[in-house]
């Protein structure tokens, strides 16, 4: 049983409970879209819980979600990187868009049931003068297309990545998103061990 167990439930449909024990557990739903609409105070609180834990704290953080907007999803993203904490991204329903970064960005990934992800390239618009525009776009695509590309690394291969900069949508099931999850590992398993090895022979002798 735990110490306590407070909730906190946002405007927005998402939940975060806390549960104490010898450490903190942490359990949040993200089961809205983060868009215009979205309560940023629900999100403000999820950002300074991650960013606030200690090392031995764990947040579940289920995923049922459409995505929503890229900056809102980039914020989050950062707030697990800087987690010295737990992350664990479960999905537990759909993943969809943006969704899809927010699960993969996750220290542990879990798999549910009867679940589905879809990827696809960013949506947008932008209005001004033609040069502006021009400048703009020129920009974010450089910009978007080199954070997508590190985003799905190991998860998508690079014809992949190729198709979806030019519109294609990629779905996947259960099965699928388990195969393509252990193909990761084995690619960043890889690719330390190399990056390892070109460390130890650049390293300097020791002088005699």
């Amino acid at each position: 049983m735990p110490i306590s167990n407070r909730n906190r439930e946002g405007k927005d449909g998402c939940s975060l409970f806390e549960h104490e024990h010898k450490y903190r557990c942490i359990n949040y739903y993200f089961t809205d879209i983060l868009d215009e609409e979205a309560d940023e105070s629900d999100l403000n609180i999820l950002l300074d819980t991650i960013r606030m834990m200690s090392d031995d704290d764990v947040i579940n953080i289920y995923i049922n979600s459409a995505g929503g907007r890229l900056d809102y999803t980039v914020q989050l993203i950062n707030a697990i990187k800087e987690c010295s904490g737990k992350v664990v991204t479960i999905i537990d329903g759909i993943c969809y868009s943006a969704a899809t970064l927010i699960f993969l960005a996750g220290d542990e990934l879990v798999l549910n049931e009867n679940i589905s992800m879809m990827c696809h390239y960013y949506s947008g618009g932008v209005k001004g003068k033609g040069g502006d525009i021009e400048k703009y776009v020129e920009y974010i695509q450089s910009f978007n297309k080199g954070m997508f590309s590190s985003l799905y690394e190991g998860f998508l291969n690079k014809d992949e990545l190729r198709r979806m900069f030019s519109g294609e949508d990629f779905w996947f099931n259960f099965d699928e998103i388990a195969r393509r999850l252990n193909a990761r590992n084995e690619y960043f398993t890889k690719k330390e061990a190399t990056e390892k090895r070109s460390k130890t022979k650049k390293a300097p002798k020791n002088a005699k």
